[in-house]
């Protein structure tokens, strides 16, 4: 049985923005192409499943489909694929 993989990327950066802008800004995923080169597009499903569609480093098109982990208005968003 193949072992189960998980990797976590954290990063921080200091925005001189209210929060709750910031909050509505990030929980919009359609948003994050305009900020992550290698996606082509993010397609918000529901209010906590999204599509997300790449580009590799080979030019291939990855899909895959994620979920909001934590959601916590004007404070934090995460999420994670399924």
């Amino acid at each position: 049985m193949p072992s189960t993989v998980r990797t976590r990327f954290q990063r921080s950066v200091t925005i001189d923005q209210p929060a709750m802008d910031l909050y509505r800004w990030w929980h919009d995923l359609s948003h994050l192409p305009e900020i992550m080169p290698h996606l082509e597009r993010v397609i918000v499903i529901d209010e906590m499943r999204s599509h997300w569609i790449a580009k590799s480093n080979t030019d291939r098109r990855i899909e895959w489909d994620a979920r909001i982990t934590e959601d916590e208005p004007g404070c934090a968003i995460a999420w994670e694929s399924e």
